[in-house]
């Protein structure tokens, strides 16, 4: 008995040393919903890539896990960390958007330091790009579907952000590259600047990244290396507490020189525990090599939430491709849990 009494105040003690020294945080969410797309959706958004393909019905969604951990190291010093899961709660491995899922520290994981000077941040992706921020569809928003905008994240990352007490003004830089360095490959480098200002109901915010040494799945030449230029800009107004405006564009210079312009519009309004959404974009692709015409992009959504941390959610999208061809839908309807 006595040793038994011995190993719980040792397990007593261990528990109270991580959870005051370490901080550590769990949080995270798991959706799922029963999805339907049309054939020509199913064909560009879902899992295949036959031309062919048929309307499909299943059940998709996403899961993720997160661990935040906060030490205070003295004199105004913190040691910081995180590590973020990505998974799939319908056990494909895929999350609903077709990204693999499954694998630890799949998304943002970083350790660092944060004091007066600021944040710097060691690790994978992270990225200052503020894509899609004001993108609040659970699936089918423009910034999920389009591949309109993107960043110059990877692996290999270190950032470093302002500090929070500059007035509203905050920014970053941020450097990554890939382990793909060979005797006639001089590897991948990216880099990316933010500076953006947060007033008491707008914000505007602009980004600027650079990749070096690398292809773009857009461009007419997939396999031709070159550099990526990207421009980012984000704003949003809350004329009252109920309604939120917002606009996103982005600009890319890809490896081929042809050139990719897109924006999306959002506005969404709020009563009591419902939020209804509306988000529309358009998508240009100028080169003479590339689709000719203008790609025109719509999703309703409604979301309701049941609690704090419970939501249902209803999203329909439509989209009309540049080429012209059938329009692609999709229907969603689910819920979601954040813990």
């Amino acid at each position: 008995m006595q040793n038994k009494y011995i190993a719980l105040a040792v397990m007593a003690a261990c528990a109270g040393y991580a959870h005051a020294d370490d901080g550590v945080t769990i949080s995270g969410f798991v959706r799922a919903g029963v999805l339907q797309y049309s054939a020509a959706a199913n064909s560009s958004w879902g899992y295949t890539t036959n031309p062919a393909a048929a309307s499909t019905t299943n059940v998709a969604g996403r899961g993720q896990i997160n661990f935040n951990g906060e030490e205070n190291l003295g004199n105004g010093l913190s040691a910081i960390f995180q590590v973020n899961n990505r998974f799939s709660p319908t056990g494909s491995g895929y999350d609903e958007m077709g990204k693999q899922a499954n694998i630890f520290a799949s998304d943002d994981s970083f350790v660092g330091l944060k004091g007066s000077f600021g944040m710097i941040r060691a690790g994978k992706g992270t990225g200052n790009v503020e894509d899609g921020k004001f993108d609040y569809s659970v699936w089918a928003g423009p910034d999920n579907h389009l591949g309109w905008y993107g960043g110059v994240t990877g692996n290999n990352m270190v950032r470093y952000d302002l500090p929070g007490n500059l007035g509203g003004f905050y920014g970053g830089v941020q450097f990554s590259t890939d382990e793909n360095k060979t005797t006639s490959n001089s590897g991948t480098n990216r880099y990316s600047v933010l500076a953006g200002f947060s007033g008491g109901n707008w914000t505007v915010s602009a980004n600027y990244g650079a990749s070096s040494n690398t292809t773009n799945s857009n461009a007419n030449n997939t396999s031709q290396l070159g550099s990526n230029r990207q421009l980012h800009l984000t704003a949003n107004y809350k004329p009252i507490d109920a309604l939120e405006l917002a606009v996103e564009y982005q600009r890319n210079k890809l490896a081929d020189d042809s050139v990719v312009n897109a924006t999306s519009l959002y506005a969404y309004y709020t009563i009591g525990n419902t939020q209804l959404g509306l988000q529309t974009g358009v998508r240009k692709d100028n080169s003479p090599a590339l689709v000719q015409g203008t790609e025109k992009y719509v999703n309703l959504l409604l979301h309701y939430n049941l609690s704090k941390r419970t939501m249902a959610y209803i999203e329909l999208s439509h989209d009309k491709p540049q080429a012209g061809g059938s329009a692609r839908n999709g229907e969603l309807i689910g819920l979601s849990k954040s813990f």
